[in-house]
């Protein structure tokens, strides 16, 4: 009997942690959220910490929003990281951040329905800025591993595919192309895409709660005094 309590217990801490981290990714996802669409970064007050920690937990995974909420987490870092190319968020890979937040964003678009021809309509100008970043640091010859990489031959058809190509052939990192098309405006141009996938989730529920505390914390109460009338008083601090 006793072995069986403990496994009762097990398994209830188990599932009581698999909800706690959700809740925790739902705040992580917010917060992440908020700060990238404000400045376009996830790293104020050790965000990636804990960004990088929420990954590492374990989830009810079988939960569609639960996946969507980590691969937007991890699309929101590797946006931050775009223009350091060099920086390898899989282990033993040659692919570039951008080229990697490109495998997370088909995963994402891929349990998508209203959004997912919208969501493939963004893969040609994220190629395309994979290999930008590394032209305007006059690194061609990533530049053209990257374009070899992202565009096999049975693909080369559609309209970027002749702009890119014709900014590699130039070697000049200071292609008018580039300097119009800049990195601010092509994160700032997935954003809005982005940001139509993260209003589909609801507020973390941490995040209500402390809200209502906050409110109740903060609303006068109302007593009753020795002559029988209500008195209002603020809640002390």
């Amino acid at each position: 009997m006793a072995g069986h309590d403990v496994v009762h217990v097990d398994q209830k801490h188990s599932k009581v942690s698999c909800v706690l981290n959700t809740w925790i990714l739902d705040w992580a996802c917010h917060t992440a959220w908020l700060e990238f669409h404000e400045s376009r970064s996830v790293d104020k007050e050790s965000l990636r910490d804990l960004i990088q920690g929420v990954i590492c937990r374990s989830f009810l995974k079988s939960q569609r929003y639960v996946r969507q909420k980590v691969r937007l987490l991890m699309i929101l870092c590797r946006l931050a990281d775009g223009e350091d190319y060099d920086i390898q968020y899989t282990f033993n890979s040659d692919l570039t951040v951008l080229e990697d937040m490109l495998n997370v964003f088909r995963c994402l678009i891929a349990e998508e329905d209203d959004l997912a021809e919208e969501g493939n309509s963004q893969i040609p100008s994220i190629k395309a800025e994979a290999v930008f970043v590394c032209c305007r640091q006059n690194d061609f010859k990533t530049a053209n591993e990257i374009f070899k990489r992202q565009w096999p031959k049975e693909e080369r058809n559609d309209n970027i595919y002749a702009v890119v190509k014709d900014v590699i052939k130039s070697k000049n990192p200071k292609h008018q192309y580039l300097k119009d098309y800049t990195y601010q405006f092509f994160v700032n141009s997935l954003a809005v895409y982005l940001e139509k996938i993260y209003r589909q989730f609801d507020l973390p529920y941490i995040y209500m709660v402390a809200e209502s505390f906050i409110e109740s914390s903060e609303a006068p109460f109302t007593s009753v005094g020795s002559n029988g009338n209500n008195s209002s008083q603020e809640t002390p601090a």
